[in-house]
């Protein structure tokens, strides 16, 4: 199979590929022009270099096997670093929507003014509604974080 149908197969860049040929981790076959001809002993190889790389192959690790500044960097501190933020950025918007409520009630603002607005007309089935709208939208909010937490963390 060529690159491209490696790449498609594998879910790993056609420079990574390379990167992990010139490391000496796959050695594919040349056809008659050239081109690099790959088994699916190699497709087998690279997969165990992704889930190796997925257990957390630590940067010195990989710095051991020669790679440059930018190949560590896409390949350890971005894949390391990833988890947190996305933690970080989902507890922000969780937060912020809960927050944002509050807020409303006591300055006027925010998601709580609907809120806030009703009630004091006592228009109280509105306010209901209001209050049954935040809650689902938190429900949703928590559902959506605890689905990509599963996934990428």
């Amino acid at each position: 199979m060529t690159s491209k149908e490696m790449e498609a197969r594998s879910g790993v860049p056609r420079a990574n590929i390379r990167y992990y040929e010139a490391e000496g981790l796959l050695a594919p076959a040349r056809s008659g022009n050239g081109y690099r001809d790959y088994s699916e002993e190699d497709l087998r190889t690279l997969e165990k270099i992704k889930l190796l790389r997925r257990l957390g192959v630590t940067i010195e690790a990989l710095r051991a096997t020669g790679a440059s500044y930018l190949q560590v960097v896409a390949q350890g501190v971005i894949p390391l670093s990833v988890t947190s933020v996305v933690s970080w950025m989902l507890y922000m918007v969780e937060t912020n929507i809960r927050d944002a409520t509050l807020v409303g009630i006591l300055t006027g603002t925010g998601i709580g003014f609907v809120f806030n607005l009703f009630y004091k007309s006592f228009r109280y089935d509105v306010a209901g509604l209001v209050i049954l709208l935040i809650v689902v939208v938190v429900i949703c909010c928590e559902s959506v974080s605890n689905y990509v937490r599963r996934r990428i963390l």
